[in-house]
């Protein structure tokens, strides 16, 4: 006879670890960028575009302060104009369950390590990334809209 390893599911919530960056925050897709905007984003992934910034500088920025937040180190709050209202209010639930749960601890913050950009429609780009967090590395994926002169987060995952 040999033995097995339980499955996730039969493993009680005491034996697992409390892991603040994992997390699934999406948003419905109910915004469609307006002529204006979808042509802004193509023209800033070409560095053309006096209007948005480089959706990959952005979100190298907009990651970390999202690490930040899952981590404790920051307010949600510095998030509030850069994700979309579902993903934000998400966000909050997420960082407050965080704070009760397992307080920040004085360790190294999470690093971006890694940052990838592919349009998937004008308008609309996802990005992949990898981070460093302690020993772990993690992969991250964002997708990004282009709204009013600005990207704007639609969904957010941390594996």
């Amino acid at each position: 006879m040999t033995a097995t390893a339980p499955i996730a599911a039969e493993v009680p919530d005491e034996a697992r670890p409390w892991d603040p960056l994992l997390v699934q925050l999406t948003s419905a897709h109910d915004y469609v960028p307006d002529a204006r905007d979808r042509w802004e984003a193509h023209r800033s992934e070409y560095g053309g575009s006096d209007q948005l910034p480089h959706p990959r500088a952005w979100a190298h920025a907009v990651l970390r302060a999202t690490l930040e937040v899952l981590t404790g180190y920051r307010p949600v709050t510095h998030l509030q104009r850069w994700v979309s209202p579902m993903v934000y209010s998400a966000l909050c639930r997420r960082a407050a369950l965080a704070l009760r749960v397992h307080p920040p601890t004085p360790r190294q913050r999470p690093q971006v390590r890694s940052v990838q950009v592919s349009s998937v429609a004008r308008g609309r780009v996802d990005v992949i990334a990898t981070i460093r967090d302690g020993e772990r590395t993690r992969a991250v994926a964002l997708e990004l809209m282009a709204r009013r002169k600005r990207w704007v987060v639609s969904e957010i995952v941390v594996g």
